[in-house]
């Protein structure tokens, strides 16, 4: 998601961490801690990077998990085979196989944070996970999770709606028009950043980004540009106003 140059100004990948990949080796997630101390990670499919810096990190009431953290673990992979049934769709039945990744990190308080990274023959997924809650709920202030594309990345991504808007202020009802085919820079026109699911053409590659397996008591989250990124282009998930301050049972 961003260019080698970009890597040694912001910061470098952990060269003691081994690339996270797949069983056959074609899927590859590297990590790495930028200069403030912020955890991301690349993603490369068959040699070629279809996600560059993607940040990750999560400030919780009184534990900043989004600078000044350091890598102190990342377990052997352990083979996650899922079975599960929809409700709904053309398929019924769902079976994933793939490769589990174990991942400790730790801020400069002692606040641990884990993280959970999934790895398939063409998907790549990662959870957030808190072993030592300080208490029985955990109050997230903000989720500073982003998706970092290449400046030539075309999108397919349907606008949020402004909230209370539309027939007896029923919005957001997921209605809108989806954006088909726009630069990957392309603002939502409503301003209120867009929707899962989102469609990416990185290069040769399709990327399908979206959320699942939410926590009861977690707010869903929407796609917002950033324009900060310097080399490539980054989609922060963000809870957004109506949706902050998520408590999340531990």
């Amino acid at each position: 998601m961003f260019p080698l140059l970009l890597l040694s100004l912001l910061g470098c990948a952990d060269a003691t961490i081994p690339p996270l990949s797949n069983a056959s080796g074609s899927l590859q997630c590297t990590l790495g801690i930028d200069t403030e101390g912020q955890p991301f990670y690349l993603l490369s499919y068959q040699g070629a990077t279809v996600l560059d810096t993607s940040y990750l990190g999560i400030r919780l009431e009184g534990a900043d998990c989004t600078r000044d953290m350091e890598w102190v673990s990342v377990g052997e992979p352990s083979l996650k085979a899922v079975r599960y049934s929809m409700t709904h769709g053309k398929q019924q039945t769902v079976r994933y196989t793939g490769q589990q990744y174990r991942a400790v990190l730790r801020n400069a308080a002692g606040f641990e944070l884990e993280f959970h990274f999934y790895l398939s023959e063409q998907g790549f997924a990662y959870r957030y996970y808190f072993p030592r809650a300080p208490k029985d709920s955990i109050l997230v202030l903000e989720e500073a999770s982003a998706y970092g594309f290449p400046n030539s990345t075309l999108a397919w991504m349907q606008p949020m709606s402004k909230a209370k808007s539309g027939w007896k202020e029923t919005n957001p009802s997921y209605e809108e028009n989806y954006l088909m085919e726009v630069p990957v820079s392309t603002p939502s026109p409503i301003g209120e950043g867009f929707v899962y699911p989102a469609l990416f053409k990185a290069g040769a590659h399709w990327l399908l980004a979206t959320e699942a397996d939410l926590h009861p008591g977690y707010c869903g989250t929407r796609l917002r540009y950033d324009s900060i990124y310097i080399g490539h282009s980054a989609y922060c998930r963000n809870s957004g106003r109506d949706a902050k301050n998520a408590s999340v049972r531990s």
